[in-house]
């Protein structure tokens, strides 16, 4: 049997001892940093989706405040200019009758009114001056002169309205006021379109004159603003709002504005894989805008700053169902993985870092037991030889080892099992001497 070292044997195992420790350590640190940046990094996504959440809706609301506060503020100002136009025919008016009142018949003095008037027209002719008296009479009627002189009491719009009876009621009871109503366009062959009209009464001739407003020409002019104005919305790193119709028509997409009348899925299905898509995203889009609050969605598109590539997008969808407007905003998901990569650099570097130090440090203390397994044995090979010749002189002399110069528990109970057997070897040997000259007496 091959012979070690007692003080080898024991440094070496310490020392394996010691390595299999630091690796386990250095494993277990390794496992609880990897799972500290993975519990980060779903963390992170998770706030920056309920962050991103938040900053759509905040932008998609904020611009369904600015189009609905415009929309208000325009139909004021529309409805504050019909009245100023009706005030000044008014002044017009009074002026032509002040000056011919006694000189003239009414009906002469009517002449000269119609005739100052009626070539007063806006908008391509389609918005005029008009005249009723409160019989239900036309007196000017600048679209269908034929009406002139004739009654349209009992005239009825598609929608089973009296209008003239309701016009007539207002200047009875206010004398003056706004009155909405659906009437035929003069350039639109039989369509009816919402009209905003204004009148005032004028009881010297008994009647009162008027001007309206189509409201579907403000408001394209209104739209086609508004849509200029959220086209050029940036927000965040590649945000902005995009606008579509309840019938699937583009009007704002990646930053532009859409012109002529295209379908979302004409205007961007390439081919028809990508056709297919964008109906599929586009139905996400209505039946979230159909909600009173509007919803989140989440789909797939090419980045604005890179038309190849495609990313998981996230939006917020509002409608506007006066408008039939769907407003919408959307966010790039992957853009927190680049913060990801970051935090993922820094902590293999913080890791790698840790890492080398263990490793240093192991190297340190491996260095220091060496040195102290150096002197240690140096002492033991000092004390063993020490030992050794206590022990040689011992069996030499036949006396019993001294042990009180002996350092170690374990050299002294080896002395004391030495000392034991020389003794045990003088008993025999004693004994044996006398059985000796025993036999040598005759």
């Amino acid at each position: 049997m091959k012979q070690k070292s007692f003080i080898n044997y024991i440094t070496k195992n310490f020392t394996i001892l010691l390595v299999i420790f630091t690796i386990i350590l250095i494993s277990l640190e390794t496992y609880i940093s990897v799972k500290d940046f993975s519990d980060k990094s779903i963390a992170m996504k998770e706030q920056y989706v309920a962050k991103t959440k938040e900053k759509l809706k905040y932008e998609v609301l904020s611009t369904v405040r600015v189009i609905q506060f415009t929309e208000k503020n325009i139909l004021a100002e529309l409805k504050q200019k019909i009245k100023d136009r009706v005030n000044m025919v008014y002044g017009i008016v009074k002026n032509i009758y002040m000056k011919n009142k006694g000189k003239k018949t009414d009906k002469e003095i009517l002449s000269l009114i119609k005739e100052a008037i009626s070539p007063i027209t806006f908008n391509n002719g389609n918005e005029y001056f008009f005249i009723t008296d409160l019989t239900g009479k036309a007196i000017l009627f600048p679209v269908n002169k034929k009406m002139e002189g004739k009654s349209i009491l009992n005239a009825i719009n598609k929608r089973g309205k009296h209008v003239i009876q309701n016009l007539i009621k207002l200047a009875k009871s206010k004398g003056e006021g706004y009155c909405e109503y659906f009437w035929v366009k003069p350039t639109a062959n039989s369509k009816e379109y919402k009209k905003i009209s204004y009148i005032k009464y004028f009881k010297p001739l008994n009647f009162f004159i008027g001007t309206g407003l189509y409201c579907d020409y403000m408001l394209r002019y209104l739209q086609k603003k508004i849509l200029e104005e959220i086209s050029k919305i940036r927000f965040g790193k590649e945000g902005y709002i995009f606008v579509n119709k309840f019938d699937g028509t583009a009007l704002v997409s990646n930053g532009k504005v859409i012109k002529g009348n295209k379908k979302l899925w004409d205007a961007f299905g390439k081919d028809q894989d990508r056709y297919a898509k964008v109906r599929r995203i586009f139905q996400m889009e209505l039946n979230a805008a159909k909600k009173s609050n509007g919803d989140f969605i989440r789909y797939t598109w090419e980045k604005l700053t890179n038309a190849n590539k495609i990313s998981p997008k996230i939006s917020f969808i509002y409608g506007i169902k006066d408008w039939q407007w769907i407003v919408g905003a959307g966010a790039y998901i992957d853009d927190i993985e680049k913060d990801i990569s970051v935090l993922k650099a820094k902590m293999v570097s913080t890791l790698i870092t840790r890492l080398k130090f263990q490793f240093l440090m192991i190297i340190l203390v491996l260095l220091i037991i060496f040195l102290i397994q150096l002197k240690l044995k140096k002492r033991f090979d000092n004390d063993f030889e020490q030992f050794k010749s206590l022990i040689l002189k011992s069996v030499e002399e036949g006396k019993e080892a001294e042990t009180g110069k002996i350092k170690y528990i374990e050299f002294v109970n080896i002395t004391d099992f030495v000392n034991l057997a020389i003794e045990k070897l003088k008993k025999s040997e004693l004994k044996f001497r006398g059985l000796f000259e025993k036999a040598l007496i005759p």
